[in-house]
Order: C-alpha cells, then sequence, then structure tokens
C-alpha cells in the first residue's frame, strides 16, 4: 500500500522528506495556473522526484453542480483541462468531494441537483477515463455537505448508474463521523479506488496511542481486498518532525496488517 499527502505542490519536498510516497494535490489550483507557471511546477515535481498518483479538490465551492443549474460549456471545457493536467502529472485517481458545489438547495429541488451530480459523474468519469484516471466520489459528513454523507450512500448511487468507469473514496474521518462501519467496505470495496485517512474525532494526523484504532481501518482495507493509495488529509500542525512520525506509523500499521513492507 502506498501512504501519500494531501498538500499543496510546494510541499512535494516536505512530503518526500517526511516519508511518504506521493503528494495529493488540489484540482482547482492546478487547473487555475497558466501553461508557464504548470510546466514550472511540472518541472519542480520531477526535480523533487515525489510522484502525483492522486489529486483532491476537485470544485470551486461555488460551481453550479448540485444547487444551480450546468453550465454545459464551462464544465467541458474545465473537464478537459483537467484531464489533461493531471493525465501529464501522472495522477491515476481524481477525488470528487467538492462540498459546496454538490449542496442541494430545496429552493433549486434537491431531485435535480442529485440527477446534475449523477449526470456531471458520468461525464467527469468518461472524460478523465479516457486519460486512465479513476473519479472516485468522496462521501463527506453531514456538518460539510448535505448530499453523499456515507460510503453506503455513495455506493447506492454508483450502482443505480449505467456500466461505465465508477468510484469511491473513502475518507476515514468524514466515516467517522458518521459513525459509519468498516464493513461497509466488505460491499463497496469493489468501488474503491482511493482513501483518506485522519484522526476520526480531531481530524489530525495518525500517531500511536491517539486513542483510534488504525489496525482495524487497514485491516478492514485487506479484507475487501484493497491494496491502493492512502493518503493524509488533515492537521499536523506545521510540524515537519510530527508529519514525520505520522507518515513512518502509518506505514509500520500497513506493513503489519498486510505481512508485507510498505513501498
Amino acid at each position: 500500500m502506498l501512504i501519500g499527502f494531501c498538500g499543496s505542490i510546494e510541499q512535494a519536498e516536505l512530503a518526500k522528506s517526511c516519508g511518504f510516497d506521493y503528494l495529493e494535490p488540489g484540482i482547482t489550483t492546478i487547473c487555475a495556473m497558466s501553461e508557464e507557471e504548470f510546466a514550472e511546477k511540472q518541472a519542480y515535481l520531477q526535480r523533487v522526484g515525489l510522484p502525483v498518483l492522486t489529486a483532491n479538490l476537485f470544485l470551486p465551492g461555488d460551481w453550479p453542480l448540485g444547487h444551480a443549474p450546468l453550465d454545459e460549456e464551462r464544465n467541458r471545457a474545465y473537464l478537459e483541462i483537467t484531464a489533461e493536467r493531471l493525465s501529464q502529472l501522472g495522477v491515476k485517481a481524481a477525488v470528487l468531494g467538492s462540498g459546496g458545489a454538490r449542496e442541494l438547495s430545496d429552493d433549486f429541488g434537491r431531485e435535480k441537483g442529485r440527477e446534475q451530480f449523477k449526470a456531471f459523474y458520468r461525464q467527469v468519469a468518461e472524460i478523465l477515463g479516457e486519460k486512465g484516471i479513476f473519479v472516485a466520489i468522496e462521501p463527506l459528513c453531514k456538518k460539510e455537505c448535505n448530499f453523499l454523507n456515507t460510503v453506503k450512500e455513495t455506493f447506492d448511487l454508483l450502482q443505480s448508474l449505467p456500466e461505465g468507469p465508477k468510484g469511491i473514496n473513502c475518507d476515514f474521518y468524514h466515516a467517522g463521523q458518521e459513525n459509519e462501519s468498516l464493513s461497509v467496505l466488505n460491499q463497496a470495496g469493489a468501488f474503491l479506488r482511493h482513501c483518506h485517512i485522519a484522526h476520526s474525532v480531531t481530524r489530525k494526523a495518525p500517531l500511536p496511542d491517539d486513542g483510534a484504532d488504525y489496525q482495524a481501518i487497514f485491516q478492514a482495507l485487506k479484507d475487501c481486498g484493497y491494496d491502493g493509495t492512502i493518503s493524509f488529509e488533515g492537521d499536523w500542525e506545521n510540524n515537519p518532525a510530527l508529519l514525520q512520525a505520522s507518515a513512518a506509523f502509518l506505514k509500520k500499521t500497513a506493513e503489519e496488517v498486510s505481512g508485507k513492507k510498505a513501498v
């Protein structure tokens, strides 16, 4: 299993020095770059030598998705540049959380918002899929979004879609906030493309003896046949020593559960 760090491209050197296997930057920032700036960031990443295997922060919070009419032309233009740039970076999975964009509203119509989200997901999964990139929907806890709060809800939505590429990002902080059982992975594991991890209450960097059962998380992933990427996303108090300790702890835990050395 590969252990990654959710952070900006500028933090690639930090992530590598702390022992992470890859970086997970934000898509909105990547797409907002000029061609010149993007080329500079690519060159920097090549110098650092840390892969970018995943990416998150898919849409700006005010993007019309669940609460306002879709802008088809704007969507396609954004998705095309997203697919091209993520492909150039080597991304294999893109996380679609974007709680602000997908938030449903009574004024617009909740059912209309749900259908728009489903149509958008089919479109983005197809466009990024052509570049070999899975799009993984991230369930978000109720205090961050009012739509798709659990892995089970997300699995059911994906099951309702026609055949095509489908994916879930299981964020164990959000799952913990919703008191969702790890056993849900037995059902949803076939759609699991990526994971996020942090303390399920504090959202801080995982550490030994912080009160959370990380072995149970890695065991549940092993039991459902998942051996892919999992990124820390949360508060590390701007403390590189703490971040390094967390990376080492996550790798050690993954190794102990899987019975094979983490990469």
